[in-house]
């Protein structure tokens, strides 16, 4: 009998009814002349005895799998798992034809049947065909990978067969047509030399999808009207980049097209890309030199790998925006348009792990990190030989309602002029450079006011008297045109608001409006060394004014210590409330956000030498960038015999999320007594949680163990700050109490940990009304 190959290039198979027809035909001519086998729908698939030749899986002595000429029909149940090897066939039968497996009956429609493949599973045949699939009379047929196994498919019947690779570590060389491909529970799949179709595509949170590299002929057609949802990694391997689009199918695509095909034309195509998914355009075998095309998409995380040999990035035109990181890992250049807009989002970072040579854009085009009112994007810590070629911009959110002063630093590696500032707020001054001299002429490119009084400074150490009112160290810039704002230099800065904000120049507007001030220049990088000088006299004898030199936030802790001849404290400015921040004594870690500045005194001249890694993630910019006091915050304590056993912290804000966010929320750590907690919409336990303003509801979450008697704690909102108009309410659902919550609101919560319906997480939540 011949062997039957369905392949897509078959051009004359345009209709799908046919196509099916077509099939059927093919499965059933297989049956001819053999001997069928039929599984009895409750025994093990590698035990004979739950085979037989009548329809039911009665009669007939089947002795062994092995014999050639026959066909094994799974049917009579509708899930069956295969645990353990099943041998069917052997070569010497090849001639013969048949020893084939297939799901469901190719000649009376049986309901869908779902076959997992357990840990440790193999099912082979000893024929170019392992298994086929008959075409379901309810249903769809599903096959679950968890073993690492790959199935070599005959004749698919059934259109919309479901793969699911579940947990699984796999490489698949298939070339078949799917209805849809899951990769759940972290699998890792690898598609070799494979050419298949299938409608619909997913890769779950924490499984990796590598797609096929290379060759013209290896690629995943997505078929009309189909889709792609990464939540976890996908790797995408061909010279085309992630996708195209407008494909038609059956082709041999040219190897410029993407890994992913989409038969449909709509651009951008059917692909959601998942808060946490990662796209990573990977070249990573020999002959793959060439360049690779990045898409200009919203990516989550972005990463660019080829350890295996040299070949090239190219982003496409657009703007191409990352969230969390861009990794590079890669030998071999990039190639970054001069129109390409490339932008970190707050929060993301610029990871470079290879000895590789980022370019930014150099004509209308910005790298940019972004900053908003939650965190800002930085530059992490490079790999040796690694460097940033051209300009980077950067942003830094300053939040409002506080007119006060504020240090700030920039991340370049020359001195820049004020006028990086006076884009995006006032600053004012005059040419002389003297205060309270009414009628003073305004400073060069300074906002003009009744006194031209200063408002930016850096601090001259050998001026310095200690005068608690007006130091003489303090020495005002004279204009914004200047480069004079030093490399690792801090400055101390009024932030009145936004440069276009009326009325706060004249003192009738004192509230500042939030502001982002953004600033451009080659980046620092690398080691980095800053000179402490000595003089001056009093109290600030030796104090020098340190800007943080790296776009990124630095454990100045780490390099304080590495130090000699500093004094034991260093001094952070807290903007809100106009008061410095003493720290004593150093501690071996403290992180200070990316533009900050702080002091610290020499006793005798020395360095601070900053080097790459001491980038970190910050843990201080609350302090130093955003409001002190929380808005939107309100802390639960649960109190017994005037003991704290327990408090749950809850902030509102717009951007935030309602699922988990490991770089606002914390997890909860369960006590072993009373825990009180929230529920994030993914069902994360919080011990602090931070939710977006649209949240009706907060559910709580009460643990005690039951070996505990029936007790009574108080709980008391001991902190509270909440917008007005808004009103946050406790609903206790056991007792149907309803408790208005304001700061020092108490509420006796009596637990009884055997009731189910005293404990757990259906008897507390928040309500909020605006």
């Amino acid at each position: 009998m011949k062997k039957i190959l369905f392949r897509e290039s078959y051009a004359f198979l345009s209709s799908k009814l046919f196509v099916t027809i077509f099939l059927l035909i093919a499965l059933s001519k297989q049956l001819s002349a053999q001997i069928k086998w039929y599984y009895n729908g409750t025994g093990a698939l590698n035990n004979v005895a739950s085979w037989g030749t009548n329809t039911n899986g009665t009669g007939g002595t089947l002795t062994d799998f092995t014999s050639g000429g026959r066909y094994f029909i799974i049917q009579n149940t509708t899930t069956v798992s295969l645990n353990g090897v099943w041998n069917v066939g052997n070569t010497n039968f090849a001639s013969a034809g048949g020893d084939s497996v297939i799901i469901g009956n190719p000649t009376t429609a049986t309901p869908a049947i779902t076959l997992t493949l357990m840990p440790g599973a193999a099912l082979t045949v000893n024929k170019s065909r392992t298994i086929s699939v008959s075409i379901p009379s309810s249903g769809n047929q599903k096959i679950i990978y968890q073993n690492n196994i790959a199935l070599s498919f005959g004749v698919i019947a059934d259109t919309n067969l479901a793969v699911v690779f579940d947990g699984t570590t796999i490489t698949t060389t298939s070339s078949s047509r799917f209805g849809s491909i899951s990769l759940i529970n972290n699998a890792n799949v690898t598609m070799g030399a494979v050419s298949l179709s299938t409608k619909n595509l997913l890769v779950e949170l924490g499984s990796t999808l590598a797609g096929p590299i290379g060759s013209s002929s290896n690629y995943i057609a997505i078929l009309s009207g189909g889709s792609v949802t990464i939540n976890g990694t996908f790797k995408a391997g061909r010279s085309g980049g992630l996708f195209s689009t407008n494909v038609a199918i059956p082709i041999v695509p040219v190897s410029t097209n993407g890994t992913i095909l989409f038969q449909d034309t709509t651009v951008p195509p059917n692909v959601t890309l998942g808060a946490a998914s990662t796209i990573d355009y990977y070249r990573g075998t020999t002959n793959q030199s060439g360049n690779q095309t990045i898409e200009s998409l919203n990516f989550a995380n972005l990463t660019l790998s080829n350890l295996a040999v040299a070949s090239n990035k190219t982003f496409g035109s657009g703007t191409t925006t990352v969230s969390g990181n861009l990794t590079v890992n890669l030998i071999g250049g990039i190639n970054v348009p001069t129109t390409q807009n490339i932008t970190l989002k707050s929060g993301a970072k610029l990871i470079i792990n290879s000895p590789t040579s980022f370019p930014t854009p150099t004509g209308t085009g910005k790298f940019t990190l972004q900053s908003d009112s939650t965190r800002t994007a930085s530059i992490a810590a490079m790999a040796i030989g690694a460097s940033i070629v051209g300009n980077v911009t950067v942003q830094q959110y300053l939040p409002a309602g506080f007119r006060k002063f504020r240090f700030l630093s920039h991340p370049f590696n020359t001195p820049q002029p004020l006028s990086q500032l006076t884009d995006d707020i006032n600053i004012t001054g005059n040419i002389a450079g003297t205060n309270l001299s009414t009628g003073q002429t305004v400073g060069y490119g300074f906002t003009k006011t009744s006194t031209n009084n200063p408002s930016a400074y850096y601090f001259n150490t050998v001026n310095a008297n200690g005068d608690a009112t007006n130091d003489a160290g303090w020495k005002a810039f004279l204009d914004d045109t200047t480069s004079n704002w030093k490399a690792g230099q801090g400055i101390r800065i009024l932030i009145r608001g936004k440069r276009n904000q009326s009325n706060t120049l004249n003192g009738f507007d004192t509230i500042p409006k939030p502001v982002t001030i953004d600033m451009t220049g080659v980046v620092n990088y690398g080691a980095d060394t800053i000179k402490l000088v000595t003089g001056g006299t009093g109290l600030t004898a030796g104090f020098n004014l340190v800007g943080n030199p790296y776009p990124s936030p630095v454990d100045i802790g780490a390099v304080l210590n590495a130090a000699t001849n500093i004094g034991s404290s260093i001094y952070l400015r807290n903007p809100h409330s106009g008061n410095y921040i003493t720290v004593n004594p150093i501690p071996a870690n403290y992180v200070i956000p990316a533009y900050s500045a702080f002091f610290v005194k020499a006793n005798a001249a020395t360095n601070l030498i900053f080097n790459e890694n001491n980038k970190a993630t910050c843990t201080t910019c609350p302090t130093l960038f955003r409001t002190a006091n929380t808005a939107n915050h309100i802390q639960i304590k649960a109190i017994k015999n005037g003991e704290e056993y327990d408090n749950f912290n809850l902030n509102f804000g717009s951007n935030y999320a309602n699922s988990y966010d490991e770089k606002t929320d914390a997890v909860k750590l369960m006590n072993n007594g009373l825990s009180i907690y929230s529920l994030s919409d993914d069902k994360q336990k919080l011990a602090t949680d931070y939710r977006n303003t649209n949240k009706a509801t907060i559910q709580l979450g009460i643990a005690l163990p039951a070996t505990n008697d029936i007790e009574t704690y108080t709980l008391k909102a001991t902190d509270f700050n909440i917008a007005n108009g808004v009103t946050l309410t406790l609903h206790d659902k056991l007792f149907n109490k309803y408790i208005l919550l304001d700061k020092d609101t108490t509420y006796d919560l009596v637990i009884d940990p055997l009731n189910k319906n005293s404990v757990g997480e259906n008897r507390l939540e928040i309500i909020i009304k605006k």
